[in-house]
C-alpha cells in the first residue's frame, strides 16, 4: 500500500528490509535448542517498526490528500 500511494523507494525497501530481517531474526531465534530471547525481542521491534513506519506513512499521506 505504501508504494501504490507513492512513496519513496527508499522507504518502501527500507520498511521491507526490517521486516525481512525481522522475520529471519525470529525464526533463528525459535529453531535454536536453548532460546535466544535477544532474537525474538529483536524480531518483535523491527516488525513493530515496520508495521507503524507504514501506518504513519499511509495515515499521513492520506491527511495530506485531503487538504492538497
Amino acid at each position: 500500500m505504501v508504494e501504490l500511494q507513492g512513496a519513496y523507494l527508499l522507504l518502501v525497501h527500507a520498511l521491507c528490509n526490517c521486516l525481512l530481517f525481522g522475520r529471519v531474526s525470529h525464526a533463528y531465534g525459535v529453531s535454536e535448542t536453548q532460546e535466544n530471547y535477544r532474537y525474538r525481542i529483536l524480531c518483535m521491534i523491527m516488525t513493530f517498526t515496520a508495521l507503524v513506519g507504514s501506518a504513519a506513512r499511509l495515515l499521513v499521506g492520506y491527511g495530506l490528500s485531503l487538504f492538497l
